[in-house]
Parts: C-alpha cells; structure tokens; sequence
C-alpha cells in the first residue's frame, strides 16, 4: 500500500478508536506519511477558531507531549472528536 493520501486518512481514524487517541499519534512517529497527515491535524488544532491545542506543538512528538500532560477526559474527548471530524472531511477531499 501506498504511505499516503487516503490511506493515512483512512488509517487514523481507525487506529483512534482502536487504541484511542494518544496511541495514534505515538504510533505515527514510525511513518513519514502519518507524520504528515498529524501535521495537517496539528495546524487545524491550533487554529484560532478551533484551539485546543497550543501553537507550539510543531510534530507529532510535541502533540503527545501536549494531550498527555494537564489534559483531562473531557478535553481529551474533545480533541479526539475534533480530530475524527476533520479526518472525515479531509477523507472526502482525498
């Protein structure tokens, strides 16, 4: 299979509601193609309008870093349905 595009949308979603949201990400420091599409995902997180991570989250490792310190359910819960929208938009655009 190919390392990006709809496969890294498709492969996300996937591994969030298997093994939850930080295990996702931890799991993507092994591919340049996840690594990428969490970028996109890192930068919509960070918008003004969305917020609800810091700017200073630039890769995957500073995301892990961000949702797994000070976070609680609830803000988890958020980020996590946050993420699984954007992937759902981003999968129709692939």
């Amino acid at each position: 299979g190919r390392e990006g595009g709809k496969n890294v949308v498709k492969g996300i979603p996937e591994k969030s509601v298997n093994h939850g949201l930080l295990a996702a990400v931890a799991d993507s420091t092994n591919s340049p193609g996840e690594q990428k599409g969490w970028g996109s995902i890192i930068k919509h997180l960070q918008d003004p309008n969305i917020a609800l991570i810091n700017e200073d989250a630039s890769d995957v490792c500073e995301l892990i870093r961000h949702i797994s310190t000070g976070k609680d359910s609830r803000q988890l819960r958020r980020i996590t349905t946050e993420v699984m929208e954007w992937l759902n938009f981003a999968r129709r655009l692939i």
